[in-house]
């Protein structure tokens, strides 16, 4: 971008479509010099949700009908629950002069021109005395755009090397993949959802194993891939769709494969078969991208990242590739997201955009839309 980065420590927050819990990150942003941004991961953290708490964002999540008195407790709890968090690590005054608090996502529509965020950046503010910047993806949205993926803003500023080709894969809920070609700036960044990632591995565990997920792809491992199965999922019209394209728990939840048919499809060829085909659905997607993509090196987060079987496939699949995770790039796997919208609050602040135009199909690059000061100013 070409201007001085000044220095600023940022806290950011983070929920992913899997709900598997919330994520804090403290970073500090500077320039070393006049056009390039330097940052150093200061604090890393991860706590659950409540189970209680989960158990209702998820039902929201999976578009069941809930009243306005339970909405407005999400809302206002979504807030509360991360600042309890935040004010657990520092009970005195938190050292960040900034915070991102993007919310949790309960529905995805981009068709639809919206998406919608739970949390109450204010609340969270209040609780807190940081300055919060929130409301990432409306203005994207309003300008035609899909509203996500917004990380590769911070892939392009925070990864991209001037030599190496390079794709930053995250596999959360959804698996989305940024492309970064040789350079710097955001010039000929492309990314965008290649589709489900642990959501429906996860949720076949809940059902079948009643565990939270397959650990190390364990049991996907012990299996074979059904193909008759998986060429059926991989009809779905979003595979196909060109990007810009994003999506969510709408496309690729219940309404995808429910508890029922996964106790069917169980029965019908086995748990291990099942849980590889699932787990496939999630690779091949990805490496038919990164066959085209011109990467030289993939680098991989998210809970996925974990999951050894996962990074097996995906390197049998792209045998020519390097098949890394992120913490080759001095960054824990859990850690990415909550980084990266430190990074775009840190943007935001600087009267900056937060989302590429060239991924999300916006008529322009979009600001982030809310900030939220804290209520008392004890300076």
């Amino acid at each position: 971008m070409g201007q001085v980065y000044p220095e600023m420590t940022v806290l950011g927050l983070m929920s992913g479509t899997s709900l598997d819990g919330m994520d804090l990150v403290r970073a500090r942003f500077f320039s070393e010099d006049d056009s390039s941004l330097s940052w150093e991961l200061l604090d890393y953290e991860e706590r659950a949700w409540p189970e209680d708490f989960r158990a209702r964002l998820e039902a929201a999540a999976e578009n069941h009908a809930i009243p306005a008195s339970e909405f407005a407790a999400l809302h206002h709890g979504i807030a509360k629950h991360f600042a309890d968090f935040v004010r657990a690590k520092w009970p005195a005054k938190i050292p960040a002069e900034l915070s991102a608090f993007p919310g949790q996502t309960l529905h995805h529509a981009p068709e639809l021109g919206y998406s919608l965020q739970l949390g109450n950046a204010a609340v969270f503010a209040t609780l807190t005395g940081l300055p919060t910047i929130g409301d990432f993806r409306s203005p994207d949205l309003t300008l035609g755009g899909q509203g996500a993926p917004l990380v590769p803003m911070a892939d392009a500023l925070l990864r991209r090397h001037p030599n190496e080709a390079r794709a930053l894969v995250n596999v959360g809920g959804i698996a989305n993949l940024t492309l970064l070609p040789p350079g710097q700036g955001t010039q000929g960044v492309s990314a965008w959802d290649t589709g489900p990632g642990n959501i429906l591995l996860d949720r076949a565990a809940g059902v079948l194993l009643n565990k939270p997920y397959d650990k190390n792809g364990q049991i996907a491992a012990s299996g074979k891939v059904n193909t008759k199965l998986l060429d059926g999922w991989l009809d779905h019209a979003y595979f196909s769709k060109s990007p810009p394209k994003s999506t969510g728990r709408e496309m690729f939840g219940a309404s995808f494969l429910n508890a029922a048919k996964m106790n069917n499809l169980a029965g019908e060829i086995g748990a291990p078969d099942l849980f590889a085909t699932l787990l496939e659905l999630t690779v091949l997607p990805l490496a038919r991208a990164l066959e085209d993509g011109g990467a030289q090196a993939v680098y991989l987060s998210g809970g996925g990242a974990k999951n050894t079987q996962l990074l097996s496939r995906l390197s049998e699949r792209l045998p020519h590739l390097r098949v890394e995770t992120l913490e080759a790039l001095h960054c824990p796997v859990g850690a990415k997201e909550a980084l990266d919208f430190a990074l775009l609050a840190y943007l935001a602040h600087l009267g900056r955009p937060v989302a590429l135009s060239a991924v999300t199909g916006a008529e322009c690059d979009a600001m982030a839309g809310l900030l939220s000061p804290p209520s008392c100013n004890e300076e």
